[in-house]
Parts: C-alpha cells; structure tokens; sequence
C-alpha cells in the first residue's frame, strides 16, 4: 500500500516538473523574442498561447532576461488576471443589454475594464457613473482612476476628480493619500508631500503613505527623509516592503552608500 502510495506521491511530482519546465521554455521564448516589446505585451502573447499565468512565481524568476529587465511580480500577476476579467467584461456586458442604466452593472464593467488593463474602454463607463451619481465620492475616485492612468492620463481632470470626491466625502487618511499619489504621478512632489503628511497625521497610517512619502523625498534629494520614511514601512508595517527595501538601496546609492544599497536591494530580490 506504501508502494503504491510513493509511486504516485513521485509520478505526480515528476509530471509536474516535466509540466513546469515546459511552460518555462515557453515563455522564454517569448520573452526572448523582439526586446523593444513591452513586457505586457509579451506576457499577454503568453497568455494567448494557452500557457497558464497562474505559473507566476516560475515566470518571475526569468526576469533577468534580456530585453525584460523590468519585468517583475507585480506585473506578472496583474496580467495573471487578464483572461477572468475579459471574460467579466463580456459577461457584464450582456447584462448591460437588457439593463443599460443600473449603477451597479456599470460600476462593475468599468471596475473589470480597469482591471484588464482596457483604461481607454473604461473611461466612457467612469463617466456615466459619475453623470448618473454626481454626489457619489466613489464615482469620482473611479473617474480619477481612469484619468490618472498612463493610457488615459489628464492632469487637470484627473485632479479635479480626486478634489471633487474629497469634498464630497470629507477628509479621510485614504483619500489625502490618493490626491497626494495622483500629484506625485504628474511629478508634483511637493503637493503630493504636503497631503501624504495629512494622510499620515489623520490616520489610521498605511505603509503606502510612508512608502509614497519616501518616493517624493527620494524625488525632492531629500535623502535622509527618504530613508527614515522606508524605515518605518519596515519597522512598523507588514506591507510594501519590496518597494520599502528597493526605495532604500536607492538612497543609499545616492550617499554612496554601496554595501547599504547593494544589501537592500538583496532583501528586496528575496522578498519579491
């Protein structure tokens, strides 16, 4: 019975190695192939070639690979969610038919757009929810979303928005934080300071307040800020220490720091 117990135990584990290492080759094909191609695209060519994404933590360890230097976890997974969000979308959209005005529907189609990367195809769904909720804060944090994205990007609409929904909704930590973050995206780092330390003094504080405060530090030569904003994401906070770590071997580089910098961004590969 232990016999036959173990031959399986080992059948399945060599299948799944066999299996793994296959879907690996794969996609380092892919990625080998045209180096000017955004490393999206190539994930989503992955995609579309039937190997699973769900392989994320496989396919992250070949980040090192020419041409996709800038390849990482964070990547990986949001495009890991491209194929249930498309097919969110059209399901949703089905509903919309018989349904055109229910906030709910829309809400939902322009939160699944966004979530497929489709920011373009998301913005005429944030505008009705905004038309048909004026007074919602929600809505105008969606519409901000939308209009703070890169494919999307306006500044003026995308701030006013943030503006508009902070107003509505009164001052909270987590709208300060996300007016603050939307300055920072259009390199105002001096605004986004001032309402990241609103966010931090109102609380409860999140280590993506300290962690966004760094970055505008880093971003102002304000190095040893920077570093004492990372810190407390370390000492205080069980998120975003990846990015804690990478921000810090940045400032360390900065002060010529290079064992600091060059152990920092260590803890950052083995964390991410």
């Amino acid at each position: 019975m232990k016999k036959n117990y173990y031959f399986v135990a080992i059948s399945t584990a060599i299948f799944f190695i066999l299996f793994l290492s296959r879907q690996i080759f794969a996609a380092e094909i892919i990625l080998k192939k045209n180096p000017g191609k955004s490393v999206q695209a190539k994930i989503l060519e992955i995609t579309n070639k039937g190997i699973k994404v769900e392989l994320t933590y496989a396919l992250s360890d070949i980040k090192s690979i020419n041409g996709v230097k800038d390849f990482n976890r964070f990547d990986i997974l949001a495009i890991s969610k491209y194929e249930k969000y498309a097919e969110e979308v059209e399901r949703l959209k089905k509903l919309e038919k018989s349904d055109p005005s229910n906030p709910s529907i829309i809400w939902d189609i322009s939160r699944a757009l966004e979530k497929s990367d489709r920011w373009t195809e998301a913005l005429p769904y944030a505008l009705k929810l905004v038309e048909t909720n004026p007074n919602d804060p929600k809505a105008h944090t969606r519409l901000g979303n939308v209009y703070r994205h890169r494919q999307t990007r306006v500044r003026e609409k995308a701030i006013a928005e943030y503006k508009t929904a902070l107003e509505l909704e009164g001052p909270t930590a987590y709208n300060q934080w996300e007016l603050g973050y939307t300055y920072m995206i259009f390199k105002e780092y001096d605004k986004a300071v001032s309402y990241f330390e609103k966010a931090i003094a109102m609380g409860p504080a999140r280590g993506r307040f300290y962690q966004s405060l760094g970055n505008c530090y880093l971003s102002l030569g304000k190095t040893q800020e920077a570093i004492a904003a990372f810190q407390t994401v370390l000492d205080k906070y069980d998120e975003e220490h990846v990015r804690a770590y990478e921000g810090l071997g940045k400032a360390y580089e900065a002060l010529g720091q290079s064992e600091k910098a060059a152990e920092c961004k260590r803890k950052a590969e083995e964390l991410g």
